[in-house]
């Protein structure tokens, strides 16, 4: 079973709205990222009977998405054009 491409990418209004700091537009940045998020902090962890078992770091996925909140409110700049 091959996996379908789907279009996560977000609308300019959202982005603009989230360098702005709206809880809600980052909200919706953050939920873009989350699969990906979730599989950076994917660690491997064996139970007491050897098992191999993969688990979600919480405490890693809140500071890389702390990390990306700072990052779009503090860094992320958008230029706009004066032409248009």
């Amino acid at each position: 079973m091959t996996k379908k491409f789907t279009d996560n990418r977000l609308p300019y209004a959202v982005v603009e709205a989230a360098v702005r700091g709206d809880a809600e537009a980052l909200e919706k940045v953050l939920e873009c990222h989350n699969s990906y998020i979730c599989k950076l902090c994917t660690r491997k962890v064996y139970d007491d009977m050897g098992n191999l078992h993969y688990e979600v770091d919480w405490d890693m996925k809140s500071r890389i998405e702390s990390m990306l909140v700072r990052a779009i409110i503090m860094n992320f700049k958008i230029d706009y054009d004066s032409d248009k």
